[in-house]
């Protein structure tokens, strides 16, 4: 009897030994769950990074989707005119602009380039209006798409930037002098600033940037106004 209970006993520990053993051999090859963090490659590092937004290890998404204010206020010279030492009057209307942009944005490359100049560049276009808060004309509307570099070091949250935009659309022009003389409206926008990395998906960027009107080829008068200002954007990565 107690050597029959002994068998017994021993072939009941021998099969819960067993089946732990399988068990945990199961749970440790199970696929991580939605929502747990894994490493992924982060924009600005070699190294891996976490990402709780996914469950498996990718790359570094290159669309980005933003939303920018702008409040130009000063009256400038063209800065095109001063970099190439041509006289150029300030615009004695003293425009001033309210502008908001939504931006699609697209990266073309990989972080790269030596030292302190090593980033990457991105295109974007998206719509762009204009309410014209001081100056003949009430409005300009339109769309914009341009380039911006990023100074991106490995680890780095708050990345510095050169942007250029160009852009294109329609205004209430007055055809006086010194205004628009053409709905047919031309733009450009060049700035810089500082955008932080909020986590992987958010961040934040301010900036300073010199917003232009004229009417271009458009009109046989061109009666450009230049207006320097701030901005601030808030972007997301999908």
């Amino acid at each position: 009897m107690f050597v029959s209970k002994l068998r017994n006993l021993s072939l009941t520990a021998a099969l819960l030994i067993g089946w732990s053993h399988l068990a945990f051999s199961q749970s440790s090859t199970s696929p991580t769950p939605k929502g747990t963090a894994v490493g992924t490659l982060d924009e600005n590092s070699d190294k891996l990074s976490i990402d709780t937004c996914d469950g498996r290890p990718k790359e570094w998404t290159r669309w980005s989707f933003s939303i920018e204010s702008i409040y130009a206020f000063e009256n400038i010279e063209s800065p095109w005119f001063v970099a190439a030492l041509h006289p150029h009057k300030k615009n004695f209307r003293n425009y001033k602009f309210l502008t908001e942009i939504l931006s699609a944005r697209y990266r073309l490359t990989e972080a790269a380039g030596p030292l302190f100049l090593r980033g990457n560049l991105e295109v974007s276009i998206g719509p762009i209006a204009t309410a014209i808060v001081h100056g003949p004309e009430s409005y300009f509307v339109g769309a914009a798409g341009g380039f911006r570099y990023n100074f991106v070091q490995p680890g780095a949250r708050l990345i510095p930037y050169l942007e250029l935009r160009g852009g294109i659309g329609k205004s209430d022009s007055r055809k006086i002098y010194k205004s628009m003389q053409s709905d047919a409206t031309l733009s450009y926008l060049l700035g810089a600033g500082l955008r932080y990395e909020v986590n992987s998906r958010w961040s934040v960027a301010v900036g300073a940037l010199d917003q232009h009107l004229s009417t271009g080829f458009f009109a046989a008068r061109d009666y450009g106004a230049d207006a320097l200002g701030v901005n601030a954007a808030i972007e997301l990565r999908y």
